[in-house]
């Protein structure tokens, strides 16, 4: 039914009916009314159609935007696993180059030790060869004084008054 519907209709006529002019006047306010309503209808159903594409414009956001976070949640878990491994392999390698380095340490010293156990096995032969020239010498020194004396008492018997 359309507005221009409600002031077309014919009413048949009968003795004692409504009054004409009552009932004219009554269609033409019914007849603005339902074209306020059908106004409003349009109105409202544009205002839908609008909030409908809205909705689907949104929703097609929301997919984008979850496919982004899921995305980047990936990218973020990526990420660390990737640094947990890199991180692993640093301390891997640290450790390594460490014991590497205590081991290095290790025969440096055991060197060391073995190089002054040789010194101090050296430094001790010659000690004792020293210590052993030393007594020599000086029984060379008291054979010496034995015998200069003997000599000193010859030669003073010899002159003997």
């Amino acid at each position: 039914m359309k507005p221009d519907d409600i002031i077309n209709t014919g009413f048949g006529k009968a003795l004692n009916g409504y009054n004409k002019s009552d009932v004219d006047k009554h269609l033409v306010y019914v007849r603005k009314e339902y074209e306020n309503l059908v106004r409003e209808y349009d109105y409202l159903k544009l205002k839908l159609t609008t909030k409908e594409s809205e909705i689907k414009t949104l929703r097609d956001n929301e997919s984008a935007i979850k496919d982004a976070i899921l995305t980047a949640q990936k990218a973020s878990d990526e990420m660390k696993d990737t640094a947990n491994k890199e991180g692993l392999k640093l301390i891997n390698e640290a450790k390594m180059e460490a014991e590497s380095i205590i081991e290095e340490a290790r025969k440096e010293a055991d060197k060391i030790r073995n190089d002054q156990g040789v010194l101090v096995d050296s430094l001790k032969e010659e000690y004792n060869e020293i210590k052993d020239a030393k007594e020599a010498l000086q029984e060379e020194y008291k054979e010496f004084l034995v015998n200069y004396k003997k000599l000193l008492n010859e030669q003073l018997n010899k002159f003997d008054f």
